[in-house]
């Protein structure tokens, strides 16, 4: 556990089997270009509102959520991130943000981030931001710009959306995959006011391919 000032910026150097939980608002940034997270996952508790995760690079193989966004949070910005996601466990995403206690999680942006997404065993998501079902808990969020590439055994999943409102997904670059599942280049379910303009969507599957499910 270190101690350190709210608002600081903190340089991460190359990393090895790290899982890193952040609870107080940050700058994390890459100490350099050379610099890279390998096996290592970073989670923002609510109390890490207003953290920004911009400019890692991660080469990560494992079953867990890579970068998690927990109940809560609120004002955080994940960009310009280079992220190697090779999934092995089920439902796992490079970045999540997780909903289930019904805490809102608000003013959220994902933009500008490179993502490659492996998963041969069962279904994946680049992005998944799962609000409680029935409640729109998650709000005034974006999803922007970003390069996606998915393949999966099972059901592929560039970007998931569920029980959001105010939520804007636009602009994003999606090769969306999968050889035994269908697969979804973006998709929107118990969600309403949902903007989805400018993206970019190639999506195979030898069973049902999507573009935009909504």
């Amino acid at each position: 556990v270190y101690e350190i000032e709210d608002g600081a910026t903190v340089l991460l150097d190359t990393l090895t089997n790290k899982n890193m939980i952040f609870s107080q608002p940050l700058n994390i940034k890459s100490k350099d270009d050379s610099s890279v997270i390998t096996n290592g996952t970073i989670t923002l508790t609510a109390a890490a509102s207003g953290s920004v995760i911009d400019g890692l690079t991660f080469d990560y193989t494992g079953a867990s959520n890579l970068i998690t966004l927990a109940d809560g949070i609120s004002d955080v910005t994940v960009s310009n991130n280079i992220i190697k996601f090779n999934s092995t466990g089920r439902y796992a995403a490079a970045i999540a943000a997780a909903n289930w206690e019904y805490s809102p999680i608000s003013n959220m942006k994902i933009v500008s981030n490179k993502i490659d997404v492996i998963c041969e065993n069962a279904e994946a998501y680049a992005i998944d931001v799962a609000g409680g079902w029935g409640q729109k808990t998650v709000t005034d969020s974006l999803i922007s710009q970003n390069n996606i590439t998915i393949q999966a055994n099972g059901m592929a999943e560039a970007i998931y959306v569920c029980s959001a409102s105010n939520f804007n997904i636009t602009e994003n670059n999606i090769t969306a995959t999968s050889e035994a599942g269908a697969s979804y280049g973006i998709a929107a379910d118990n969600s309403d006011n949902i903007g989805i303009t400018g993206n970019t969507i190639d999506s195979t599957s030898k069973q049902a391919a999507y573009g935009i499910a909504n």
